[in-house]
């Protein structure tokens, strides 16, 4: 720097650095966003798949048969749209087990392609769990 002010290098320099360094901020910050709302759908879709499995495993066995089972839509966590699958695993005389599988996914995934959440469990015909037999 000279006696009567900045050189135009000098000034075209603060300038590149300037431009850097809020560029980075920028940067950091857009990021920051993208994580806290993942991070946030993530809380919601395992809250709601637990809520779905102690549901299921206070059904009746009987009333689990093999089949994918579509949940309502809650307005209260709206976005997010949950389904059980049911899966018999093996047969044993009277003894059958259940594979029960919830998953909860975003609304804009019709086909569940990319679960944010998946809970799993297993029942058997002759156990019971809370209120179901």
């Amino acid at each position: 720097m000279n006696r009567r002010g900045f050189t135009l290098i000098e000034m075209v320099m603060i300038i590149a650095v300037g431009s850097i360094v809020v560029g980075g901020m920028v940067l950091f910050s857009a990021q920051h966003a993208r994580q806290s709302v993942q991070m946030r759908d993530q809380v919601v879709s395992i809250y709601l798949a637990q809520r779905y499995m102690a549901e299921s495993n206070n059904v009746a066995f009987a009333a689990l048969p093999p089949a994918t089972t579509n949940f309502a839509a809650d307005a209260a966590f709206g976005g997010f749209r949950a389904r059980r699958i049911v899966t018999a695993l093996a047969t044993s005389g009277t003894n059958v087990l259940r594979q029960v599988e919830i998953q909860v996914a975003r609304t804009a995934d019709a086909a569940f392609a990319a679960p944010v959440a998946r809970l799993w469990t297993y029942r058997q015909s002759n156990v019971t769990y809370g209120t179901g037999t």
